[in-house]
């Protein structure tokens, strides 16, 4: 159910910004505020999903998130203006952020933890699958049949994602409950981890050049003529990022987390400049790949690395933590760069993104890897 949920997400991430250009007359700040409202929604489901996950059981909180999503996408079609759709990406949000953060939780306790590198690597290629699959159907089916039938399609693939749920069995999703309880300090730490906050900062600072690709791609391939190449870009970027995500996942159980990260920051780093650079399809396609192999397996190594430091009694809340950061740069981010894209243009906006990936590596030392050897020193 994660991946049909994720499907619906990605797919509407990449398609709805034009549309409601094309339908509506939308500026390009306004198409990425549809694009991204999505997000806030997403945010609050992140931010109290740790705190239901000690309450109720992964099944219900996962059937929940589900039976939001199926009447939204339904509602998809409707010619109700921007504001109808705004308020239905809003509570699409809802549904994806709780079967997300509950989905990256549960499958935790599944795995033993000298395999937790590798075993987050293999769950998070739904994640890619999605972010593969539903981009590039969702522009195909754009460019050959239009938006309505994409919308029924949306309908299908969550009504699947229910059917899914309804196939699990009860009690068949190991959780916290077998943990020893802790009793929160306040309010706050019950539905965040302070600890994971450094961590995820850093992760919120590199993914702004993944949510640029996410909502400007489409318009920057449009503006030169590449159309044909931006949904192959996202199956390129999926294809590296299956590729490489095993043996990535066992590179970090056999050594650390590090070994991944700083390659692979400077990598993404290319890709972006490339992208911005492309003025032929087969450029942007190495870009697709190098934006695979970068930033594809940063966000593995970011889970693997929360999943060792945090105590399992508080992972559900670790874990709201770092999607609520990465998130926020998914739903502020497009609107922010939208609003520079006029001022900057498509090449200097990735060229400037790159810097702030490349940025990302003394930041990611100081936030987690410098205080790691500290606590080993100690």
């Amino acid at each position: 159910m994660n991946v049909t949920a994720m499907l619906t997400y990605y797919s509407l991430m990449v398609s709805i910004g034009p549309y409601v250009t094309e339908r509506y007359g939308a500026s390009p700040a306004t198409a990425g505020l549809v694009a991204g409202v999505t997000v806030i929604g997403i945010l609050v489901a992140r931010a109290f999903s740790g705190y239901l996950w000690t309450r109720f059981t992964s099944r219900q909180l996962l059937a929940a998130g589900v039976i939001a999503i199926v009447p939204v996408v339904a509602c998809y079609g409707i010619d109700g203006g921007i504001g109808l759709i705004l308020v239905l990406r809003l509570v699409h949000g809802l549904g994806v952020g709780l079967i997300g953060t509950v989905s990256n939780t549960a499958v935790v306790f599944t795995l033993p933890p000298a395999r937790r590198g590798e075993g987050i690597g293999y769950f998070t290629l739904s994640n890619i699958v999605a972010t593969a699959i539903g981009p590039f159907g969702a522009l195909l089916i754009v460019h050959t049949l239009g938006y309505r039938p994409l919308f029924w399609i949306e309908v299908f693939v969550a009504v699947a994602g229910l059917l899914a749920v309804w196939s699990v069995r009860p009690g068949s999703i190991p959780g916290p409950s077998a943990q020893e309880p802790v009793q929160p300090e306040g309010w706050l730490t019950t539905m965040i981890e302070p600890a994971t906050l450094p961590l995820s900062f850093v992760m919120m600072w590199v993914s702004f050049g993944y949510a640029a690709i996410n909502v400007d791609l489409a318009l920057m391939t449009a503006e030169r003529g590449l159309n044909a190449y931006s949904s192959v870009f996202f199956l390129v970027y999926a294809i590296i990022v299956l590729a490489s995500r095993p043996w990535a996942g066992r590179l970090m159980d056999a050594r650390t987390e590090h070994h991944i990260v700083y390659p692979a920051m400077a990598v993404f780093a290319c890709g972006l400049v490339l992208i911005g650079q492309a003025a032929t399809g087969a450029v942007l396609l190495v870009a697709a790949a190098l934006c695979g192999l970068g930033f594809g397996n940063i966000q593995s190594a970011f889970q693997t690395a929360i999943a060792r430091t945090t105590p399992l009694r508080r992972l559900g809340q670790a874990n709201s933590t770092y999607f609520i950061f990465f998130d926020l740069t998914l739903g502020v981010g497009p609107y922010l760069l939208g609003l520079v894209i006029p001022t900057l243009g498509y090449r200097r906006l990735f060229d400037l993104l790159a810097v702030v990936v490349l940025v990302g590596i003394p930041l990611y030392y100081v936030a987690y890897h410098a205080r790691q050897r500290s606590a080993i020193a100690a």
